[in-house]
């Protein structure tokens, strides 16, 4: 890949116009969403907890007790009387205004979060997906004390988007617009179109995102096998591309997808790619070229401008 003077992203310089750390202590807070100049930070989960069996020095055993820790903790929180939550808030990276939120509760899979509209719109409200068995969302608006659940059994929606004012949930089967009635106290799934991605693998995950005003769906099934579809709103339904862009670098990062452009990385010549890691490897990016199908690995380089933008980005959204 090219390479050159990296520049700013959107989002860094966002978070860089002010310093914040008299308002979030990023050791406990990181971003879940961003809409204009308001970011919602979440309290992020207890580090995961390592013993070491020294039985044999050559063969260190490691075992991640995290669930099982918050589990217990949870247990005998309830038992005490005690909730277990979370702290989450808005805050304007201009004004430094913050806006409480009702607290999380643990022991739960957060998945995508959105923001509707800024905080000051009456058109504002916060979404969360949880990732569970089965689809739940939880929403609330500035100035309330609690945050609604919603289920719909059997559906379990991957990824969500605001595209044109409108808000859209996905998985592999299911393409619908999201209405939420603050006044009801309801959300509803409108206009579901049918539209069918194909399922090769169980594990596979898609994420939506806005491309020179399109809407796209990105569906990484594995290493070698990553697709592009474009919804045609005309005839409801998925057609495959082959691009998200010839000045575009788009990063999935978790329940993130973050797109931007060559030029604020200061990578022309390097667009309609796309970053990932996989789970069992954080050591290795993987670069994806959409125009020829080719993978390229890239090791931790502190002088390779995707892998330090990765590293900003991951030391903000996790």
């Amino acid at each position: 890949m090219a390479k050159g003077t990296k520049k700013s992203s959107k989002l860094f310089d966002t978070l860089k116009k002010k310093s914040m750390d008299d308002d979030v202590d990023f050791n406990q807070f990181c971003v879940a969403a961003a809409c204009g100049e308001w970011l919602l930070y979440k309290q992020r989960d207890p580090e995961p907890t390592y013993i070491t069996f020294k039985s044999d020095p050559f063969y260190p055993l490691y075992l991640d007790l995290s669930e099982e820790i918050k589990k217990k903790i949870h247990r005998l929180a309830i038992k005490r009387g005690k909730k277990v939550r979370f702290a989450c808030f808005l805050w304007n990276s201009n004004s430094r205004k913050k806006i409480n939120l009702p607290d999380l509760k643990g022991l739960r899979k957060y998945g995508k979060c959105i923001i509707t509209a800024p905080p000051t719109s009456s058109e504002c409200s916060i979404l969360f997906l949880l990732k569970n068995n089965e689809c739940k969302f939880l929403f609330c608006r500035p100035g309330d004390t609690n945050w609604r659940e919603t289920s719909y059994e059997g559906l379990l929606f991957q990824d969500a988007i605001i595209y044109r004012e409108k808000l859209y949930v996905v998985n592999r089967r299911e393409f619908c617009e999201v209405v939420i009635n603050h006044d009801s106290k309801e959300l509803r799934l409108l206009n579901n179109y049918d539209a069918v991605l194909p399922q090769i693998s169980p594990l596979s995950k898609e994420y939506l995102i806005e491309s020179s005003g399109a809407l796209l769906v990105v569906q990484r099934k594995s290493l070698f096998d990553v697709a592009v579809f474009e919804m045609d709103f005309k005839q409801r339904r998925w057609k495959r591309v082959s691009s998200i862009g010839d000045d575009k670098i788009l990063f999935l990062i978790g329940n993130h997808s973050t797109l931007y452009s060559t030029e604020e990385l200061g990578m022309t010549g390097s667009g309609n790619t796309i970053v990932f890691t996989v789970e069992d490897d954080e050591q290795t990016l993987y670069s994806f070229s959409l125009g020829d199908r080719c993978l390229t690995p890239l090791r931790n380089n502190p002088s390779n401008n995707i892998w330090v933008s990765h590293d900003e980005l991951i030391s903000t959204l996790r």
